[in-house]
C-alpha cells in the first residue's frame, strides 16, 4: 500500500489497513518531531501515539493541494508536542507552587500554615484522579486544555472538576 492510497481510503471513511499503514509509516517521524521538543523518549512516544490515533478524526483536515502528508503529520506532531511541553511546564510549576505554599513555614503567619496544612491534607485524601484535576485547576488549566490532558470531553470534565472540588471543599470543612 502507498502512503497516498492510504490517505485516500482513510478519507473516504476506511480505517483498519490503511490506519495501521500510516501508523507503522509515520510512527518514526512523529516520535522525531516530539523527542526534539520534549526530550523525554516517554513522553515523545505518548505524543506520536496521540498524533497517530487521532489520525481518522483528523485525517479530513489534510489537503494534498497544500502540501505533503510528511509535512502534514510532522506538524501536527510539533503541535502536540508543543502543547504537551507547555503542560507539563505548568503542571511543574503548579507542583512547584503548591508545595512551597504548603511546606514553607518561615513565611507564613500559624494561622495560614494550619491552612496550608489542611488544605494539603485534604488535597492527599482525595481520590487520585481527583487529585490530578484539583492540582491542574488550581495550577490554572483551563477545560479546553484538561480536556486534553485527560483525553476527555471538555463538558466531562467540567462536570469532574466541579465534583472534584465538591470533595476538596466537603474534605476541608470536615470536623
Amino acid at each position: 500500500m502507498e502512503t497516498a492510497d492510504a490517505i485516500t481510503r482513510m478519507q473516504s471513511g476506511e480505517r483498519g489497513a490503511a490506519w495501521a499503514f500510516l501508523y507503522q509509516e509515520f510512527f518514526p517521524l512523529v516520535h522525531k518531531a516530539a523527542a526534539a521538543i520534549l526530550q523525554d523518549q516517554t513522553e515523545a512516544e505518548d505524543v506520536a501515539s496521540q498524533v497517530l490515533l487521532r489520525l481518522p478524526k483528523k485525517i479530513h483536515h489534510y489537503d494534498a493541494a497544500k502540501g505533503g502528508f510528511r509535512g502534514w503529520i510532522w506538524q501536527s506532531a510539533i503541535n502536540e508536542a508543543l502543547t504537551r511541553r507547555k503542560t507539563v511546564e505548568r503542571t511543574q510549576e503548579g507542583m512547584s507552587e503548591y508545595y512551597s505554599t504548603t511546606h514553607s513555614t518561615l513565611e507564613q503567619s500559624e494561622h495560614e500554615l494550619r491552612n496550608a496544612g489542611l488544605l494539603h491534607d485534604s488535597i492527599e485524601c482525595l481520590a487520585p484522579e481527583d487529585k490530578g484535576l484539583v492540582l491542574d485547576y488550581l495550577a490554572g488549566y483551563v477545560p479546553r486544555e484538561l480536556a486534553g490532558k485527560y483525553s476527555q470531553n471538555q463538558r466531562t470534565i467540567q462536570r469532574n472538576t466541579k465534583r472534584a472540588i465538591k470533595h476538596l471543599r466537603h474534605e476541608v470543612l470536615k470536623p
